[in-house]
């Protein structure tokens, strides 16, 4: 059986070299994918709108209200050492002063999307209000009409000097794909409670950072592999921003139970195939996209993928009859919700059709075959998506058997006396029987009934006694075996090949007492089976 680039790139490195000697300024030394355009006042405030004397409250508070406005309130292209957007109190005793400013985006794709947000901060003055916390400049997430709080990115007070520093990402929050929203800050400060000890307070805010995760991952089981194949759109920032990181713009992140927080893999595309998976098993997915100063964005959602199961192995046969046979296999690691059986006849066969499906376990009996036919095989697992096939394998059915006896069938052992043995050997009555395998390669087997006369019994055992016979016989005339119960099976020979004779020889030993002395007989059966 068989289980079958020269002097003009060098200036183009001196360049950037030099431009990030200035990166402090402009900032693009921690940013990622953003969609604040001109988020980083590069040269002018355009793409802001601004309302003066309004604003979000204090940190932790979702309303807005009405105060002061800022006594001036612009770009400033030197605001301590860097471009940026600057607000100014007026001079006086306890004097508020609030500004915003504000532009739209639409966040991408569809369903939830992560995003979050970080800026640097500015102030100065003189001399501060002693109320603590009586400054603020935070960022917000708005409606579109900037009118209802959709959620805070970040959010910094203070009553003292403020060289610039940034106020880093907070926590990742939920947007709705598709849906616009108004990227706020608000700038908000007072001047000290002092007839002559104040100052007008100077604020500023740069660098403002809303990064959005990717969008669209998809996932998919491709045919005749346990791999994963992930899709993604590509993430684009709004005007101005750094872009994706020129290596590894993405990664992949995977776990097999929700949240996904295991770091994968670094993709330079938006396909990845994930070919480190288990059959039968499900993972979950996100990806995150990274800029070109390696900063990484909020974790996409997540996708989960069911991978198909993988390919049985080592088909094998036992069982083997003339029409029938078992079919089993070694399941792949991750097994499978079921399995699928094809079958075809003939050597090299390539017909396969499918004999069963939901087979729960790794064997399956086969019937209704041809004897001496030769059948290949092969299975693959199912879990809603069909597996990969094992290899083929290859088994003959064995031929159809046929045995015969060649002598009359009959023994009479004539008039007996109690106690008294004799047998169909040349010393005893000469009679013996025989049987020959016509087809097929058969074990051959053999089997007595009791002694009857009427309703009287001569039973079998392993010695004679009263109305018990010891009945035995042999396929030599020397070596004896007994049949010890009725209608039992018992081994005659095994593999006797077709054309082949067996002699079989009977003695009995009568019983020592009997109900009657009329004449008692039994009838003895020879089966074969393919071995």
């Amino acid at each position: 059986m068989k289980a079958l680039s020269r002097g003009i790139m060098l200036g183009i490195v001196i360049v950037l070299g030099l431009w990030f000697l200035q990166s402090r300024e402009r900032g693009w030394w921690v940013r990622a994918l953003n969609y604040a355009s001109n988020w980083n006042f590069n040269g002018n405030a355009n793409g802001w709108s601004s309302t003066n004397g309004n604003g979000t409250d204090t940190c932790g508070a979702t309303t807005s209200s009405a105060e002061n406005a800022m006594a001036s309130v612009g770009y400033n292209a030197n605001l301590a050492g860097q471009g940026a957007y600057q607000a100014v109190t007026a001079s006086g005793q306890n004097v508020i002063g609030k500004a915003m400013i504000y532009q739209t985006f639409i966040a991408p794709g569809t369903g939830t999307v992560k995003a979050k947000g970080q800026f640097d901060y500015y102030g100065n003055s003189t001399y501060w209000s002693t109320t603590a916390n009586s400054s603020w400049i935070r960022l917000d997430l708005y409606d579109a009409t900037n009118t209802n709080f959709v959620s805070n990115l970040g959010c910094i007070s203070f009553n003292t000097n403020q060289a610039w520093q940034t106020q880093t990402f907070g926590s990742d929050i939920n947007l709705s794909g598709g849906t616009t929203y108004t990227i706020r800050a608000t700038l908000r400060s007072i001047t000290r409670n002092h007839k002559t000890n104040n100052s007008p307070i100077t604020l500023g805010i740069d660098n403002i950072i809303v990064n959005v995760a990717p969008v669209g991952l998809a996932g998919t089981a491709p045919v005749d592999t346990t791999n994963v194949y992930l899709t993604w759109t590509g993430s684009v920032g709004g005007s101005n921003t750094p872009g994706l990181h020129a290596a590894d713009p993405y990664k992949v992140y995977r776990n097999t139970a929700s949240p996904v927080t295991t770091f994968l893999a670094n993709i330079g595309t938006t396909a990845y195939t994930d070919t480190g998976t288990t059959g039968n098993t499900t993972y979950y997915y996100a990806v995150a996209n990274q800029d070109i100063n390696s900063v990484v964005s909020p974790l996409s959602a997540e996708v989960s993928v069911k991978t198909r199961p993988g390919a049985p192995s080592t088909l094998s046969f036992s069982n083997i009859q003339g029409t029938s046979l078992t079919v089993g296999w070694t399941e792949a690691a991750g097994g499978a919700d079921s399995y699928l059986v094809e079958r075809c006849s003939g050597s090299g066969c390539s017909n396969f059709l499918q004999i069963a499906s939901n087979i729960v376990g790794n064997t399956y009996p086969d019937s209704g075959l041809q004897a001496g036919t030769l059948y290949r095989y092969q299975v693959r697992g199912y879990n809603g998506n069909n597996g990969s096939y094992s290899p083929v394998g290859e088994v003959t059915t064995s031929l159809a058997l046929s045995i015969s006896l060649l002598s009359d069938g009959a023994v009479n052992f004539g008039t007996l006396g109690l106690g008294t043995s004799k047998d169909t050997t040349g010393n005893g009555v000469n009679d013996p029987q025989s049987v020959r395998v016509d087809s097929g390669t058969a074990n051959l087997q053999i089997k007595s009934s009791q002694f009857a006369e009427g309703s009287n019994i001569w039973y079998l055992s392993s010695n004679n006694g009263t109305t018990q016979v010891q009945w035995e016989f042999s396929k030599d005339g020397v070596g004896w075996t007994t049949f010890t119960s009725a209608d039992t099976p018992v081994d005659l020979d095994t593999a006797v090949g077709a054309g082949t004779t067996r002699v079989v020889f009977f003695k009995l030993t009568m019983p020592t007492s009997t109900e009657s002395f009329n004449a008692y007989g039994s009838t003895v059966t020879i089966m074969a089976t393919t071995p």
